[in-house]
């Protein structure tokens, strides 16, 4: 990661602190020794500067918001802890290093240990340089003191920032102590040698030292004992003991100063000190607000050093540093200081009165001077000393002090000192002042005009221009007291005069000067004209105020202020004079022109008119030197300044030798390097209106010399001439340059002869180079830019078209785009035979092929924008003359088109799109755009045809061949893109009308692209492929502009006639694609002959391509229209009702369209919608009644599904008037049950309609049920769609009007039952109704109808007992019931009785007692189902009885406990009621055993009821049969059946509530019948045996163990053993059986009886019966091994 970090540029660095920080602080901690061992390197003495210096602000960053604990870890990680905030822990961090420092020291540590130490210096400087504690600071102290060759390098740094704390800190109380430690460490010998051993700034650090010192000993907290004895036990220097000894007594501040200044050996030496002491106190000024002390003593030590020896460096640098700290805001300006500054003045000063100061002193003298006055401006008491004293070598002369205060007024050192101009300025005025009244004391001579009297004027006149008021104010003060002394210069005093007199508004407008000085030196008053005398006096003092030899600063801040309104034309030949003057200097010394001599030029020639350069030679000749000046600051100024006076019309127009100027502008243009120049002539030069009588001059010329030096160059002529030549050529080429964008010519046809014959003698030279290439083409833009000038302004001078047709030369130009090998010289030929070609199209009509085929194989696979401007204006210029020269140019056209479409593949891709559109767009889009298209295809065609590599796929598999071909497609749309709507939609129909002729007449006339592409020859395959390129073109090209049609159908209104056009289009473009579809329907049609029979694979793969291809170009069509006139497409499509395939198409195509619309439809849309009812209405009628074809079976489908989009998307509103439709789709179902596509078709309309009529359709329910139950009674088998249909319509009729569906729950219940019964349905739990409806919709989705239809029964089974009315299905039940009773499908009374188990759950308490016996009775009626249908298999029945039965204990659950044993009890009265016959005795324990299985201990109270019946039914069961047929058969098992009901009942009756009912009467009453059951046979055994071993036997044993505590079980023993004894070898074996039961059962209880078994067994041992022995001796090995080996021991005893 450092690694990373390092390797970043400073910038990307800044991004990664905040990110790298927090991470390297965890790493740290963690890690420490690691950490350490990895960051030495990046500060051993190998280490960049910058890199070191990003890792310290990044780890500054990373432990500054984390406690930080450096008692543990490397030397890196610890001196990281010095960067903390915390200054406990950086104290902990110093000591611990101290330590580790001191024993490295001790092991004599490497050069990579010792390296380490450059990040500790770095960092003790840094807790130096923030806010530190005291005891901080004492830290440091004793951590340099003690390690001073660790710090050695940054000794210095340290220093400076402990003089620092002393600096800050000296006057507080709790830092005394740590300024004792400071100073005791400063003060040591050591301290300073180990700097000297080290080559450390030691002078820097002894100088700190001495300021240090000196500001203790001034600050209020100094000790006298401490300085005592630190100046008597320091060994420091000589001078620092002088100043700690001398300052104990009294005269603190003189005797420092004494002592610094005795101390010092060399003057060198304390110039470099104090600078050191004031660089170091200087951040102590602003904090402190207040200067140090030891600043005073040590400057005013240098003022006495320096100024015996007149050291003027010295002097310097001590006024730079006093004017630095008396300029600071924040300082307060005492007087010491200010002292200081005076003394250093007052020595400078008097340095300068005896020879002059060197440049850099004279400038310490001015910032001196500049700052007092900055501090009289402020009528500061000081200043006006320092005047007094200090500077009188600057007033010797009122001439001297003139032009001593004029170089102040604009002097750079008032910038330099960084000094408010406006306390300097009102300073120098007020000088001023005192000088004139001091001169005016003096009674100096003022006879006659002196410089010294100019040069106050101009001060005067100057000060008056200022922005501030109160100097203007001050300077008429001035002016007035000037005005004595110049009473002999009367234009002076005239002017003087003047301006006293217009006092005030001089002082309100700082411009006032300037108007009084042109009103002041006009030649006329008024309207009397001034006398000669008068204007000569006045000539003169002008003369005198602009006269000057040095062209100073002031002089031309003089002129620009005070003149600055002025126009006056005196003013301006004397400000001309001057400016001349100034040129010359400039051109004789060779000099740069500053800042300010270039204002005053820019003022000259601001002030310069057409009138002035014509009439004044001085004034043209100022003025055209300024346009050819060469000077390097003047070039960005002057010269900028002069040539923007030309690009004034005006200036130009009335200018009158305009021939002269234009030839300096094309002069300096061509040979100036500066691009501002060159800008500023072309600027002037396009502002201008230019006659092209001058221009053709200008060309002329410059051509006669391009003569001339081919014919030198010939003869080889001097490098000179060659020079010359090329100076020549390069002017033509800037002013041809300047010429072709020019637009003010007049007689612009001038120019158009000398150009042409440029090129031609250009075309002519034998040495052709770059140059002539250059001129060519700016020759050739010219003369377009002219063409298009001539064009525009002179198509009513017949004449001059005439002159001009003469003139022009288009071989030459044909010429030159056959020959020139430049493209561009070629493109600018095109350009400007197009640009010929629009006035005078005859003149190239007869070159116009040459200059496309040109185009063709040169321009088009160019891929620059020139080649593309130059391609465009031909098409746009040449074709036009093509197309306005023929009548009969369609072949000339398609010729040119061919041209363009051969070079197709070869232009650049980018290109092609704004190439074609061009060339379409010019020869008419509303014909050309589809015979384009025509070509296209056939050349791509054509050269695959010819190149079969790249074709790899056939046709016949329907997409491209390849890449390439995609997009070839590609680019035709996006050139059919670029043109309106209406036109591509235009060329499609065209195309699918061409495409549709291509199979049957392949050559044919009737198609408009017949004539286009040629056939004759071509294969089938290319036929083909033709036909499918052109619909995949189609397809996509619609596609490509669909977001522009969307939004150009969707801006526009209705009504707007564009949009009706396109929608018409629209129309047209369904209706051939339509048609199209049914051409290839009828057109199709098998063959089997063998050449067909082999190609067949071929046929069909093209024509399922061919529609493929069509139905998409259909649905994207489709898609595009809007959806009222899709509608109204659809209807008119519509209208003739005898074509079944158009009416098939249009309802398909409605139904693909209506699906997207269902939440994004208008009113008005959807009320079209619902227009189209009746029509899809009479279409499904016509199609019912017409024969059974699978054409009128599709489409009345298509109908059907349209039928129902429409009623699922549109409001109920709209649809209510077509409810009279039901009945006749009623009687439709009824009639048509042969017909199931017509059933279901119907049934499907009839569905939707419920649902949006709802309630509407009540009035229809007797039709719709009627229909609904004869489609039930008549539905097939096989036809499970119609079934699903019908399923689905009796769904929505339940879900929307259940209510009133109760009087017809007789017809759909039964019904319904019967198809549940005929798919055998298993009921089980179900889920809520919404997840059975998501199941059928996803089952519909996946196509499973059985699956939907079982779901759907369920459905509407479980819908019809949940949501109608309790009362109408209690009353339909028993008649439902009788229905399905009589019926052939007996078994379907098992839905129904689930129905009335949903029916029962739905029950509310007050519903129960309501309804609990009706339904009661209606169980007892289903329980009779057994003994009714004798005739059903056992399966059968069990499958009603199982759901009867869960139906009967649903309703015993929810009765309450007298209810149920009312109820009870009538149960068991039917039961008895049977006399005994097994059917309902089957029925009857099995509901029982239900029953008591499901209440369990809850069943006791009712236990009793069924003892006597069950004694009865075990009585006399144990009689058998006496035959075996069929019959008795099935009897025999019915009761075999009931007795395993009754017993099961028997032993869970005994297993929950034995031991609560049974008593000795009850056992008594049930033990005998019940061992008897072990006597019961049957002829078929399995059944008896299987009843006795695995119902009976279990019976038995509970009884034995249910019984109650006071009845013995030992009965039960004796009846089972007298069973042993039995005829019947069976039952003998079956006894044994039942004790090892009971023994299993009692356990050790039944040890007891053991002794009573014994005879049984062993007489049973020596039985007659092999069975029986066997068996026997079975069950007594059972035994022995559960009681000990009993029975064999007593057995065998």
């Amino acid at each position: 990661m450092i690694d990373g970090f390092v390797d970043l540029s400073v910038e990307e660095r800044k991004n990664f602190y905040e990110i790298i920080a927090p991470v390297l602080n965890s790493l740290q901690q963690r890690y420490p020794q690691q950490f350490d061992d990895i960051l030495s390197p990046y500060y051993s003495s190998g280490g960049s500067g910058d890199i070191v210096e990003a890792l310290n602000t990044l780890f500054q960053m990373s432990v500054s918001s984390v406690k930080h604990r450096p008692l543990h870890g490397g030397d890196i990680s610890v001196s990281l802890a010095l960067m903390h905030k915390d200054s406990e822990i950086q104290i902990q961090a110093l000591k611990q290093i101290s330590s580790s420092l001191t024993k490295m020291s001790s092991t004599s540590a490497g050069a990579d240990e010792m390296n380490k130490t450059t990040f500790i210096m770095d960092n003790v400087v840094s807790i130096l340089s923030t806010e530190s504690s005291p005891r901080l600071v004492d830290e440091v102290c004793a951590f340099v003191e003690a390690h001073v060759i660790v710090v050695v390098e940054r000794l210095d740094l340290i220093a400076d920032q402990l003089v620092k704390k002393i600096l800050l800190h000296s006057d507080e109380a709790e830092w005394t102590s740590t300024i004792q430690t400071v100073l005791k460490l400063l003060c040591n010998e050591d301290f300073h040698q180990y700097g000297v051993e080290h080559e450390t700034n030691v002078m820097d650090v002894i100088s700190l030292t001495h300021l240090a010192v000196i500001h203790y000993l001034l600050s209020s907290n100094m000790n006298k004992k401490f300085v005592k004895q630190l100046g008597s036990t320091s060994n420091s220097s000589i001078m620092l003991r002088s100043i700690l000894l001398a300052a104990t007594g009294a005269k603190v501040e003189e005797k420092i100063i004494e002592s610094v200044r005795t101390g010092t050996s060399e003057i060198s030496t304390y110039k470099r000190r104090l600078s050191n002491f004031i660089s170091a106190c200087s951040n102590t000024i602003e904090p402190t607000s207040r200067c140090s002390p030891a600043i005073y003593c040590l400057i005013a030590a240098g003022i006495k050093i320096a100024r015996p020896l007149s050291n003027v460096h010295l002097l310097r640098t001590l006024s730079d540093e006093l004017i630095a700290i008396l300029s600071s805001p924040t300082v307060e300006r005492g007087s010491k200081m200010l002292q200081l500054l005076h003394e250093v003045a007052l020595a400078l000063d008097e340095i300068r009165s005896k020879h002059p100061l060197d440049g850099a002193a004279e400038t310490v003298y001015e910032r001196i001077f500049v700052f007092f006055c900055s501090q009289l401006g402020r009528k500061e008491e000081c200043a006006q000393i320092a005047f007094t004293k200090c500077f009188r070598s600057i007033f010797t002369n009122l001439e001297t002090s003139a032009m001593f205060l004029s170089s102040m007024w604009c002097s750079e050192e008032l910038r330099a000192c960084k000094l408010p101009c406006e306390f300097v300025h009102l300073s120098i005025v007020h000088l001023l002042q005192q000088l004139l009244v001091s001169a005016s004391n003096t009674k100096q001579s003022n006879k006659h005009m002196s410089g010294s009297h100019v040069r106050v004027f101009r001060l005067i006149l100057v000060a008056m221009t200022s922005q501030y008021k109160h100097i203007r104010h001050a300077s008429i003060v001035t002016l007035k007291t000037f005005q004595p002394l110049i009473k002999g210069n009367k234009g002076m005093v005239e002017f003087v005069e003047l301006i006293v007199s217009k006092h005030e508004e001089v002082e309100v407008d700082d411009q006032q000067i300037s108007y009084l000085a042109k009103q002041f030196f006009k030649q006329e008053t008024g309207s009397k004209k001034m006398t000669a005398a008068k204007l000569e006096t006045r000539r003169k003092l002008l003369s005198g105020l602009m006269g000057n030899s040095s062209f100073d600063r002031f002089f031309a801040h003089f002129v620009t202020r005070v003149f600055e309104k002025t126009h006056n034309a005196t003013i301006l030949l004397e400000l001309v004079d001057t400016s001349r003057q100034l040129l010359d200097v400039s051109r004789i010394e060779n000099v740069e022109f500053p800042a300010d001599q270039c204002n005053l030029l820019q003022y000259a020639i601001s002030r310069i008119t057409p009138c002035l350069v014509g009439k004044n030679e001085d004034v043209k000749e100022l003025f055209y030197n300024c346009l050819k000046i060469n000077n390097p600051i003047a070039n960005n100024v002057t010269q900028m300044d002069s040539l923007a006076l030309v690009a004034s019309r005006d200036f130009y127009k009335e200018l009158d030798d305009k021939r002269s100027l234009l030839t300096i502008i094309f002069d300096v243009a061509s040979s100036s390097t500066d691009i501002q120049v060159i800008q500023a002539c072309r600027k002037a030069f396009k502002a201008i209106t230019v006659d092209g009588e001058l221009l053709e001059m200008e060309l002329k010329s410059s051509c006669g010399h391009i003569g001339k030096a081919k014919s030198k160059t010939s003869t080889s002529a001097s490098a000179a001439a060659g020079g010359k030549t090329e100076d020549q050529l390069k002017r033509l080429i800037t002013l041809l340059d300047m010429v072709q964008g020019k637009k003010r010519i007049t007689n612009s046809e001038k120019l158009i002869e000398p150009l042409f014959s440029l090129l031609n003698q250009i075309m002519k030279t034998s040495s052709w180079n770059f140059n002539f290439d250059c001129t060519c083409q700016l020759a050739m833009a010219s003369l377009l830019n002219l063409f298009d000038r001539f064009r525009k302004n002179n198509s009513d001078r017949k004449h001059l078209h005439t002159t001009v047709e003469r003139i022009v030369n288009v071989q030459l130009l044909v010429e030159y785009v056959r020959s020139c090998e430049n493209v561009q010289t070629c493109q600018q030929a095109i350009l400007l035979l197009a640009s010929i070609a629009s006035i005078y199209p005859e003149k190239v009509l007869h070159s116009v092929m040459s200059v496309f085929t040109f185009m063709g194989s040169n321009l088009l696979q160019r891929d620059d924008s020139f080649s593309f401007q130059i391609i465009s204006q031909a098409i746009k210029t040449i074709l036009p003359t093509i197309l306005g020269g023929s009548d009969d140019n369609d072949e000339s056209v398609l010729a040119i088109i061919g041209v363009f479409v051969d070079a197709f593949p070869d232009i650049p891709a980018h290109r092609r799109s704004m190439v074609f559109k061009e060339l379409v767009e010019t020869v008419g889009e509303e014909k050309y755009l589809s015979k384009l298209i025509y070509l296209l295809i056939d050349q791509t065609l054509t050269n695959r045809e010819q190149n079969p590599l790249n074709t790899s796929v056939r046709v016949e598999s329907g997409d491209p061949s390849d890449t390439s071909l995609e997009t070839c497609i590609n680019d035709w749309c996006s050139i059919c893109k670029l043109f309106d709507i209406n036109s591509q939609l235009q060329a499609i129909v065209k195309l699918l009308t061409f495409i549709q002729q291509i199979p049957t007449t392949q050559v044919g006339g009737t198609s408009d692209g017949a004539n286009v592409v040629k056939f004759e020859k071509k294969s089938d395959y290319y036929l083909r492929r033709y036909i499918l390129v052109a619909l995949t073109f189609s397809s996509n090209l619609l596609q490509t502009s669909k977001n522009m049609i969307t939004r150009r159908l969707g801006d526009q209104a209705e009504d707007d006639e564009e949009k009706q056009t396109i929608l018409s289009t629209f129309e047209r473009l369904v209706e051939t694609i339509l048609a199209y579809i049914h051409h290839i329907s009828r057109t199709v049609k098998p063959d089997t002959t063998a050449a067909a029979t082999a190609d067949t694979s071929s046929s069909d793969r093209y024509q399922k391509a061919l529609t493929h291809r069509l139905n998409e170009l259909l649905t994207r069509t489709n898609s595009l229209l809007p959806t009222m006139k899709f509608l109204s497409v659809v209807k008119s499509l519509m209208k003739d009702g005898n074509e079944i395939f158009l009416l098939h198409r249009s309802v398909h195509l409605f139904n693909n369209r209506i699906s997207y619309l269902a939440t994004s439809m208008s009113s008005h849309e959807m009320e079209a919608v619902v227009g189209l009812c009746e029509q899809f209405f009479n279409v499904f009628t016509t199609a019912c009644a017409s024969t059974a074809t699978d054409e009128a079976d599709s489409l009345l489908q298509s109908t059907a599904v349209a039928l129902k989009h429409v009623f699922r998307i549109c409001d109920r509103a709209l649809l209510m008037k077509y409810q009279q439709f039901i009945t006749p789709l009623c009687a439709i179902v009824n009639n048509n049950l042969h017909r199931p596509k017509v059933v279901m078709s119907a049934l499907l309309i009839i569905g939707e309609m419920c649902v949006k009529l709802k309630a509407r359709c009540i009035a229809h329910l007797p039709k719709i049920c009627g229909c609904l139950a004869n489609f039930f009674d008549h539905q097939s088998a096989e036809n499970l769609l119609a079934l699903n249909i019908a399923l689905q319509t009796t769904q929505k009729l339940f879900n929307t009007v259940p209510h009133f569906l109760g009087p017809y729950l007789k017809i759909f219940i039964p019904r319904l039952c019967m198809l549940a019964s005929s798919r055998r349905m298993s009921f089980q739990p179900d889920g809520d109704q919404k997840a059975v409806e998501k199941r059928a919709k996803k089952l519909e989705q996946q196509g499973d109808v059985g699956e939907q239809i079982t779901v759907r029964l369920r459905s509407l089974l479980i819908h019809i007992p949940t949501h109608m009315k309790l009362t109408s299905i209690m009353d339909s039940l028993a008649d439902c019931y009788d229905v399905i009773n009589t019926s052939s499908t007996p078994i379907a009374i098992s839905p129904l009785i689930h129905s009335t188990t949903i029916l029962s759950a739905r029950f509310s308490k007050e519903n129960t007692s309501n309804y609990s016996a009706r339904l009661f009775m209606f169980y007892i009626k289903a329980l009779d189902f057994r003994g009714h249908h004798k005739e059903l298999s056992l399966d059968d029945v069990d499958y009603v009885e199982k759901e009867t039965l869960n139906g009967v204990l649903t309703l015993f659950l929810k009765l309450p406990e007298a209810a149920f044993t009312t109820l009870f009890k009538k149960l068991n009265q039917w039961a008895e009621a049977d006399s005994f016959l097994f059917s309902r005795t089957c029925s009857y324990y099995r509901c029982v055993g239900a029953i008591v299985d499901k209440l369990k201990i809850l069943f006791t109270t009712s236990a009793t009821t069924i003892v006597d019946h069950l004694v009865q039914v075990l009585t006399i069961s144990h009689k058998p049969l006496s035959t075996d047929t069929d019959v008795e058969a099935r009897i025999e098992e019915e009761k075999f059946l009931g007795l395993k009901y009754a017993v099961e009942t028997l032993r869970l009756s005994l297993l929950y509530c034995g031991k609560s009912y049974m008593d000795q009467k009850r056992t008594d009453k049930l033990l005998e019948p019940l061992v008897n059951q072990l006597e019961i046979t049957s002829y078929n055994s399995t059944l008896a045996d299987a009843y006795v071993t695995d119902y009976v036997i279990p019976c038995i044993g509970e009884m034995a163990v249910s019984c109650a505590d006071a009845v013995s079980w030992q009965p039960l023993n004796q009846h089972i053993l007298s069973k042993a004894k039995h005829d019947d070898e069976k039952v003998r074996c079956r006894a044994p059986s039942a004790i090892l039961h009971l023994v299993e059962r009692l356990g050790d209880d039944y040890r007891v009886v053991l002794p009573e078994l014994v005879p049984y067994f062993d007489e049973m041992n020596e039985d007659d019966s092999p069975m029986v022995v066997s068996h026997c001796r079975k069950i007594i090995q059972q035994l022995d091994d559960i009681f000990d080996q009993y029975f064999q021991k007593n057995i065998d005893d």
